[in-house]
């Protein structure tokens, strides 16, 4: 007896690409850190933080099979950019950045909805996701508006 089914959700039910609007929010929540402590917007320096941390986002993924936050990514880039970034506006940004996906909304995949409402006819169904910098509550806000 089948008691329930997991079912991924990048890439499997949810399309991951749509990344352009995305990374806008993102480096623009990167722009007003900058503003906020009278820095010099450096596109080159903020592309490398965010390849810094992805890259560190990778190893631990690839280590220790769990993703890192956003807090714990933006934690990563401060320190490259040895920037101080005040707990105000470091929660602020944690907060743009999780919420960042919203503005690029990914796309059901072709098919999904019909699928998994088949299997939800019959069936308990649990999605199960790597949440990177989106954590469930903003999954939950892209499931609620597919």
């Amino acid at each position: 007896m089948i008691r329930a089914i997991t079912i991924d959700f990048w890439n499997t039910t949810v399309d991951s690409s749509n990344g352009r609007a995305r990374r806008a929010e993102r480096n623009d929540a990167l722009k007003d850190v900058y503003r906020a402590l009278q820095r010099t917007w450096n596109a080159k320096e903020a592309n490398d933080a965010f390849a810094v941390a992805y890259e560190e986002f990778e190893r631990f993924w690839h280590g220790e099979q769990r993703t890192l936050s956003a807090d714990e990514c933006l934690h990563v880039m401060w320190d490259h950019l040895k920037m101080d970034v005040p707990t105000t506006l470091h929660d602020e940004t944690v907060r743009r950045i999780e919420d960042s996906i919203l503005a690029g909304m990914p796309a059901l995949l072709p098919g999904a909805a019909e699928a998994l409402g088949r299997l939800a006819a019959d069936h308990r169904l649990a999605l199960i996701s790597d949440t990177a910098f989106s954590p469930g509550r903003v999954l939950r806000k892209i499931l609620e508006a597919h």
